[in-house]
Parts: structure tokens; C-alpha cells; sequence
């Protein structure tokens, strides 16, 4: 080691050889040196493993103080520091590099081309019992940064890898953060089929857990928002895929404990724009679905090639904003389920126990007007079927002394329009399964002829006349 050395303050050489002075050769000396100051240059070249050793005891001043302007400090192998009595001091302090400008205190630069694993800066808390040590802090008093990790390579920037089995591996304490974010990743740009986030868990263990977990656990923060996701881009802002075919879960559950006025669900549809089939939530529903007993499934949409299958015994609801009955195929149960919708089209299907177009057990008020929908056009016959409105014309003058029940409820009423001359019988007895007979005003035939209309109520049993017309 070559350099201008300050005072040591007790300085013994132990070696087989030691240069001192200029260039003179000498053996160590047997006492303690006392002190003093070494001005000349000290060359000290031994093959003992120990080529200089500093022993100081009594007060608690400099061991080795090596003061040196512009100089560089040079150490051709490694430095070893053994603090085996420390306990509240430090091993290595370098506590007054304040000249810095553009420096640093420490720089540590490897070059070495060998691939094998290492550390270029290790440190390591060896005692299990030192629970209150930490392996490494850094302190920042100033407004910048704390510590910055710069990856040239395309290697991974931090890697945490944590043993621990109840404790977090990351664990942020922001106890100042008021209007900053506590993690913030405010530039991404670059990304092309990669994400800001990605967390994956294997784990086949059976116990509830989430993956992800937010709360926001004051009462009093009225505005605080648990999630919020904004999307300036054209795709979906939030999207759900799961992949499992045979979960009896739902794919997104709600668990709302809330008992006042606040719905467990609230859409603010800000555009006002709409395309022919987009609404303020779009759920549309394909392939095939088996009904639980006593579930509600609500569908906005029903794509063709559907099918519907009734639970068994059970019965369930399907309630939508538009379906076309006639591209779904129902395998019927043993009970009657339901098909309800606002914009509902009544298919062949018979197996559905119910269409309707609008159930409500309560009062109804319409401000305007109630538009109907005039069926395709119905020969007669012994036995006519009415599936598809409640206003038809009547063609042909064959007789008529039936009319179907099927998809008809107590309560409703059905007017036909007639085309020709067809004579609607009054109470013929046995109607076939599926079908009522006819109750006329004065228990007698109604011959109609082109243009009479007859309107009909069916109280559950039997078709009952409450009106008619003859032109």
C-alpha cells in the first residue's frame, strides 16, 4: 500500500520484512510504537497473511485516520473489518463526505465475464433471534429519490425472494402520503402485449383467499373510492374471463351489507350515444345453459342457437331486455320456468312454460300509449292456435270450436279479426288437451262474416265472449 498516511495513534508492524522510509530495509520493531507521524512513503511486502495490524486500546479515539486531499486510496486485494466488539458504534463510518458534488460515498464496479451467480454488494443478519435488526436502510432527508435501480441489461430490476410464511414480502408504511400516490407507475408507454400488473398463484390449497385485496376501512371517508379503473381507449375498461367450465360460483359476486337507500350496483351512463345493439350493460349470453332450480338468470341479450335446459323438476326465470324465443331450443323439466323480457319474441318452443313480454304483481302506469302487435294471419279450423299476439285475422270459413291454452294465462284476452264467413260454436264439449271451448253471448253460434271482429277472455277454463262487432 502506497500513500501519505495521517497520525496513527498506536501503530505495531508485525511481518517478516518492512520498507521503511526511503527505500531502507528494517525489522519490525519489538515495542509498541507510541505515536507520531509518517511523512515518507511506507512500503510493507510480506507473505505472512497479516501484513499490517493496528492494535489500540484505552480511549475512544482513531484506530487508523488516513487523511488524504486528491490522493486515491488503493487496496490490491480484499479488506477485511473485523468489529467483533462493536455494539453501538459502527464497523465502517463514513459520516462527513460533505464536498460532494457530483461523487459518492461508496461505488462499486465489477467487470468480470464469468456468468456464475454473485452478489456485488452482500449483506446478511446471520442470528435468527435479532428480530429487531435490519438488513439494510436508507435514509433520504431531502425532496429526491431514496434509491434508484437501473437495469441496462434485460434482466429483472428487483427480485424479492421471501421465506417467510405470515409476514408480506413487500410492505410499504407511507404514514405521511396525503394527495401522492403510495405506489405510482405513472409511464408504461412502451408496453405492447405486456401489463402494468401480473399476479399469478398455483396454489391448489382449499382455504378462501383473494389474490387481490383492497379495503378502505374508515366509516368517515364518504368519497373515498375503493377501486377505479379508467379507460381512454376504445376495448373493455374491465374484464372478467373464467376459464373454469364446472364452477357452481359466480364468475362476480356482490356481498352488499348495506340496509340504507344506495343500490348494490349504479351505472352513470355519461355518453349519450348508442349503437343498434349497445346499451349502458350488454350482457350477452350463447351456447348452452341448465337452469338451477329457483335461480333468476338475467340475460340482456339471447344469441341464436341457444338452448335453454329446464332443472329436472325445478323451475327457473330468464328474464332479458330482448329475446328471440324462436332461436332458443328449451329441453323441458318437470317444472314450468319463465321467459321474460321487455322485447320479447315467442318462439315454436313449447316447452317453455311461460313468454311474457311484461309480469308485474303490482300497479302498472303507462304515460302513453300501449302500441299492440297484430299476428300473422290464422286458418280456420276445428281447433286454431294462437301463438304469437293477441290480435289475428281469421281466414277461411271452416268451423271454429276450440282455441288453444297453451302459453296463455288466466286473464287474457284475444281478439279475432275475421277474413270470410267461418261459424265459432258455442260450448262444444271435449276440447282436446291443451285447448278450451268457447262461451258465446246467448249461448248461441256466432255466424261472422268478412270484417266482424270477436273478442274473447279466458277465465282458465273456457274462452268467454265480452264483446264483438258485425259489419
Amino acid at each position: 500500500m502506497r500513500e501519505k498516511f495521517g497520525k496513527i495513534i498506536a501503530l505495531l508492524l508485525i511481518s517478516s520484512t518492512c520498507f521503511a522510509g526511503s527505500g531502507t530495509i528494517e525489522r519490525a520493531p519489538t515495542p509498541p510504537f507510541d505515536g507520531g507521524q509518517i511523512d515518507n512513503p511506507l512500503i510493507i511486502d510480506v507473505t505472512d497473511p497479516t501484513a499490517l495490524l493496528v492494535r489500540k486500546d484505552g480511549d475512544l479515539g482513531n484506530v487508523l485516520t488516513i487523511d488524504t486531499d486528491t490522493s486515491v486510496i488503493s487496496l490490491g486485494g480484499n479488506l477485511n473489518i473485523s468489529a467483533a466488539s462493536t455494539t453501538t458504534g459502527f464497523a465502517l463510518n463514513i459520516n462527513d463526505a460533505n464536498s460532494l458534488t457530483s461523487g459518492a460515498i461508496a461505488r462499486l464496479v465489477s467487470n468480470s465475464p464469468d456468468p456464475s451467480g454473485r452478489n456485488l454488494l452482500f449483506a446478511k443478519n446471520t442470528n435468527t433471534l435479532a428480530t429487531g435488526t435490519t438488513t439494510a436502510q436508507f435514509v433520504q432527508e431531502a425532496a429526491n429519490t431514496n434509491t434508484v435501480l437501473t437495469q441496462d441489461g434485460n434482466g429483472i430490476d428487483l427480485l424479492l425472494q421471501s421465506n417467510a410464511t405470515t409476514n408480506a414480502a413487500l410492505k410499504a408504511l407511507p404514514t405521511l402520503q396525503t394527495s401522492a400516490s403510495i405506489i405510482s407507475i405513472p409511464n408504461a408507454d412502451t408496453l405492447t402485449s405486456g401489463g402494468i400488473f401480473n399476479g399469478v398463484s398455483a396454489s391448489n390449497d382449499n382455504t378462501p383467499r383473494n389474490l387481490f385485496f383492497l379495503r378502505q376501512s374508515s366509516t368517515t371517508a364518504t368519497s373515498a373510492v375503493v377501486a377505479r379503473y379508467e379507460q381512454d381507449g376504445p376495448a373493455g375498461a374491465f374484464v372478467i374471463d373464467r376459464t373454469n367450465t364446472s364452477s357452481t360460483n359466480a364468475a362476480w359476486t356482490i356481498n352488499d351489507s348495506n340496509t340504507s337507500s344506495g343500490g348494490s350496483i349504479k351505472i352513470n351512463k355519461v355518453g349519450t350515444g348508442y349503437g343498434n345493439s349497445i346499451g349502458i350493460v350488454g350482457i350477452n349470453r350463447t351456447g348452452s345453459f341448465t337452469g338451477v332450480n329457483g335461480e333468476t338468470s338475467i340475460d340482456l341479450s339471447v344469441s341464436p342457437n341457444y338452448t335453454m335446459t329446464e332443472p329436472g323438476a325445478g323451475a327457473f326465470n330468464v328474464y332479458g331486455e330482448s329475446i328471440n324465443m324462436n332461436n332458443v331450443a328449451v329441453t323441458a323439466g318437470a317444472g314450468t320456468s319463465t321467459v321474460a323480457a321487455l322485447n320479447l319474441i315467442a318462439g315454436t318452443d313449447t316447452d317453455a312454460g311461460q313468454n311474457l313480454a311484461l309480469n308485474t304483481t303490482g300497479d302498472s302506469l303507462f304515460k302513453g300509449r300501449i302500441l299492440g302487435n297484430k299476428g300473422a294471419d290464422v286458418a280456420s279450423s276445428t281447433t286454431i292456435s294462437l301463438t304469437n299476439s293477441n290480435a289475428v285475422s281469421i281466414t277461411g270459413s271452416t268451423n271454429i270450436d276450440f282455441i288453444t291454452t297453451t302459453g296463455w294465462s288466466a286473464g287474457s284476452m284475444i281478439i279475432l279479426k275475421f277474413n270470410a264467413s267461418p261459424t265459432v260454436r258455442h260450448n262444444i264439449a271435449s276440447p282436446p288437451s291443451g285447448s278450451a271451448n268457447i262461451q258465446l253471448s246467448g249461448s248461441v253460434n256466432f255466424g261472422a262474416t268478412a270484417n266482424d271482429t270477436l273478442t274473447l277472455y279466458f277465465d282458465g277454463g273456457a274462452w268467454r265472449e265480452i264483446a264483438r262487432t258485425v259489419i
